[in-house]
């Protein structure tokens, strides 16, 4: 007996070795575990964090901000998009600038139109490439057109009105002086 109470206590000794092995293996394997999820947890971290950081600046109006992110993941699809978005942005405000320069310019023009007509210039007319202004600069041209016809018939009417005077100033002149020698021929009959 002595031999199988030796296997047994060597036995229980090998299984006791196995479960305490067992149980660091899985202490172990558990702490592997934790350390590659917190691994993991703050590489994503990061990369959110480089997000986040990114929409913060454009929404403090740096269209220039971009994130660096190349993994073909979730994150890496927001940060195409943040990247995608920034850049539509940046091309609106492009567009945006460059109508108000072109309606600034187009602005200038009116003025200077408005102040040649008002100068008494009825020949100005009004440039303007295309858009919404363009029909306000035609009915504008049109405008000054109609005007500069109406001067140019009031002109002709105050000639034709000068030239009517000086004929009839002529014919008073003539009824004056024919007046003037009847009164004459009056006079002198009467002396006689």
């Amino acid at each position: 007996w002595t031999n199988t109470a030796a296997i047994v206590a060597e036995a229980h000794d090998a299984n006791d070795r196995s479960r305490l092995l067992l149980i660091a293996l899985g202490a172990f394997s558990a702490l592997l575990v934790v350390i590659t999820a917190l691994l993991v947890a703050l590489r994503l971290s990061r990369r959110i964090e480089r997000v986040a950081v990114a929409v913060g600046h454009l929404a403090d109006g740096d269209l220039d901000a971009r994130v660096e992110d190349r993994h073909a993941d979730e994150i890496g699809s927001i940060a195409r998009s943040v990247n995608a978005m920034a850049e539509r942005m940046r091309d609106l405000l492009d567009v945006e600038r460059n109508h108000g320069a072109q309606l600034q310019q187009t602005i200038e023009a009116v003025e200077g139109f408005a102040d040649r007509v008002a100068a008494g210039d009825l020949t100005a007319r009004l440039e303007v490439d295309s858009g919404t202004l363009a029909g306000l600069a035609a009915n504008l041209n049109r405008m000054v057109a109609g005007l500069s016809e109406i001067s140019v018939e009031v002109q002709q009417g105050s000639y034709e009105l000068s030239s009517s005077a000086a004929q009839i100033l002529q014919t008073v002149s003539r009824y004056q002086s024919s007046s003037t020698e009847q009164a004459a021929s009056v006079s002198q009959t009467s002396v006689t």
